[in-house]
């Protein structure tokens, strides 16, 4: 079934069109979970990242599952392979239990931002604070650099001005810092940006 809810602004009867509805075949092996239990302050930032990272991933051709938190099942878990979190504010205990018990039986996710103390614990990644673009760099951050040979096709620098962003720690011995924040005057800042 499809439902559409056009969002009104007064109480009026309202229409709207609707054109080039398509089918495109997804794959479970790749899940995005949208993250739309953070409130209502969060929720379009909570949507348009996961928007963000489906079109990325589409325009490589791959063709993730996009699916809302509260639809994450044991079934979906069994026939993927990652499970992707591109900003999930409101992640309650028991769905980040959930991915973690995936990630524990060998799944793989990627997180974006923050991450839950659930996933810290099954991934061995820790958030150490949180900081402000301007406590690192003058002027701010602009991007991250990638450490070379730390990721098979990544590109050298992606841009990315980012006020705030969380200190994360890699797990042990077997983890790695994959990219360092740069600041606007393209010195790196000695800050993860990425981690695995």
């Amino acid at each position: 079934s499809i439902r559409l809810s056009a969002w009104r602004g007064t109480d009026h009867n309202t229409a709207f069109d609707v054109a080039r509805f398509e089918l495109t075949a997804a794959d479970p092996a790749i899940l995005i979970l949208r993250g739309i239990n953070g409130g209502a302050a969060e929720l379009r930032t909570a949507v348009d990242c996961a928007r963000r990272v489906a079109h990325g991933l589409w325009f490589y051709g791959l063709k993730p599952t996009l699916l809302d938190e509260p639809d994450l099942s044991r079934p979906l878990l069994d026939r993927a392979q990652v499970v992707i979190l591109p900003y999930n504010p409101g992640l309650t205990q028991n769905l980040a239990g959930t991915v973690a018990d995936f990630n524990r039986r060998g799944g793989g996710v990627i997180g974006f931002y923050t991450i839950h103390p659930a996933l810290e614990h099954s991934t061995g990644i820790r958030k150490a604070g949180h900081m402000q673009g301007v406590q690192t760099a003058p002027g701010g951050l602009a991007g991250f650099t990638m450490h070379p040979g730390q990721l098979r096709g990544a590109p050298v620098q992606v841009l990315q001005r980012s006020w705030n962003f969380n200190l994360l720690q890699p797990p042990g011995e077997e983890g790695a810092v994959l990219a360092e924040w740069q600041g606007v005057d393209g010195q790196r800042t000695g800050r993860a940006a990425m981690v695995r």
